[in-house]
């Protein structure tokens, strides 16, 4: 994924970082392409409208975009994530979640219960918080 090699070699500067698998990287369209020549039909998470095909459309890095995604297409993996946060909100005894709300210039927690709440209730959400995994770069994407 060389646009997170890009980010990373901006974040490093002014020390020079070198990555010579990244230039032998496919993009998606080209390893697509690739399988769909043998038969190996996209995953699932991609024709569902997922941007990538990891922890089944639940990053815990994702934002609230992906996560009202993920409650329409998937609506019993957006349950099973909703109550392992609960579980661990009692556990921990703490006002803890994988969102945060930022309106009103504030950041407070905002629990997947909540978000399913403002989603079904037709509410506002940050749809254009989509993020999600960005391993070695500054900032995550």
């Amino acid at each position: 994924e060389d646009h997170r090699f890009e980010r990373a070699k901006r974040h490093w500067e002014p020390w020079t970082i070198a990555a010579p698998l990244v230039d032998l990287l496919e993009t998606r369209p080209m390893i697509q392409a690739r399988l769909d020549a043998i038969g190996i039909a996209p995953p699932r998470l991609y024709g569902a409208g997922f941007s990538h095909n990891n922890c089944r459309g639940a990053c815990v890095k994702a934002g609230q975009g992906q996560w009202a995604h993920l409650l329409r297409m998937d609506r019993e993996e957006y349950l099973r994530n909703e109550r392992e946060e609960e579980a661990m909100r009692t556990a921990l005894d703490k006002d803890i979640s994988i969102l945060r709300d930022q309106s009103g210039g504030a950041t407070t927690p905002l629990t997947l219960r909540e978000l399913r709440r403002r989603v079904e209730a037709d509410e506002q959400i940050d749809l254009f918080d989509i993020r999600g995994c960005g391993c070695f770069a500054e900032g995550g994407e």
